[in-house]
C-alpha cells in the first residue's frame, strides 16, 4: 500500500487499533495508539448537555434558597431592630416595677402604714411617703409614666407605662407582669 501524501501518522494497515509512521515513501517501525472514536458520534455532546442541564437547574435551585434564605435573614434582622428594643425595655420596665413595688411596701412600713404615691419625673421614679419622705429611683430608659393604685399595703399595683403603651405592673405580693393593673 503506497500514499502519494506525504510523511506523518496514518491507519496502520494492518492493525485499526493502531496508528504507524509513513516517511513519504515507507511505512517505518513506529507506532501508537490510534485516537478512539466514540460509538455514538454525538453521544459525548448530548452527555454533555445534560450535565448542563442539570447545573443550572440545581444552581437555579441553590440561588432561590438562597434569595430565600437571605430575605428571612433580611427579616429577622429588620424584627430584632423594631422588636429586640421594644421587649428589652418592657423587660427593664418589669424590673422596674417590681423594685417599686418593693419601696412601696417601704414606704408603708416607714410611715403611718398609708399607701405613698409614685410618680415620674425627669428620668426618674418619685416614691413619696404619707410623711412627705420622697425615694427618688432611676427608671429605665423608654419610660413616660408611673402610678399606683390600691387601698392597703396588702392590696396595691404599682404600673408602669413606656413608649409605644407597653404597660407592666407589680402588685402587693411583688409580682410583676405585662400589662395594667
Amino acid at each position: 500500500m503506497t500514499f502519494d501524501n506525504g510523511a506523518g501518522w496514518k491507519p496502520d494497515p494492518a492493525n485499526p487499533k493502531l496508528e504507524r509512521y509513513w516517511d513519504g515513501s515507507a511505512w517505518t517501525e513506529l507506532t501508537q495508539n490510534a485516537p478512539r472514536k466514540a460509538a455514538n458520534g454525538g453521544g459525548t455532546r448530548v452527555a454533555l448537555w445534560g450535565v448542563v442541564v442539570v447545573l443550572v437547574a440545581a444552581g437555579g435551585a441553590v440561588a432561590w434558597f438562597i434569595g430565600r434564605g437571605g430575605h428571612d435573614v433580611a427579616q429577622a434582622e429588620a424584627d430584632l431592630v423594631t422588636k429586640a428594643p421594644e421587649q428589652a425595655n418592657t423587660a427593664a420596665m418589669t424590673v422596674d416595677a417590681h423594685t417599686l413595688a418593693v419601696d412601696v411596701q417601704t414606704a408603708v412600713l416607714d410611715g403611718d402604714g398609708a399607701l405613698p404615691t409614685v410618680a415620674f419625673a425627669n428620668g426618674s421614679y418619685l416614691v413619696t411617703g404619707a410623711d412627705g419622705a420622697v425615694q427618688t429611683v432611676r427608671a429605665s430608659e423608654g419610660v413616660t409614666q408611673a402610678g399606683i393604685t390600691g387601698t392597703s399595703q396588702t392590696d396595691f399595683c404599682v404600673w408602669i407605662m413606656g413608649q409605644g403603651g407597653a404597660t407592666v405592673h407589680a402588685s402587693a405580693g411583688g409580682s410583676a407582669a405585662s400589662g395594667g393593673c
